[in-house]
């Protein structure tokens, strides 16, 4: 239940940034964003924040299934 709760949480807070930041962007430009334009934005913004999470990801999986250690050798352990 705690799990669930985290996802709707981030969810909502996830969509609350997303529209706020429409909003802002609407009233601080003057040149329109087609939508052509807003689904390239958006895709752009899911792709890096994918890879970001996915390089994250793999730095905590490698640090916690010992790859790192074996790559120092015996003298940090």
């Amino acid at each position: 239940m705690k799990t669930v709760f985290t996802v709707v949480i981030l969810g909502a807070l996830l969509l609350a940034t997303a529209i706020t930041s429409y909003i802002v962007m609407q009233e601080i430009t003057d040149i329109p964003l087609s939508l052509h334009g807003m689904i390239a934005m958006g895709l752009g913004i899911v792709f890096t924040i994918g890879i970001g999470v996915g390089l994250m990801w793999l730095v905590f999986y490698s640090a916690r299934s010992g790859h790192d250690q074996s790559a120092y050798g015996d003298e940090h352990e």
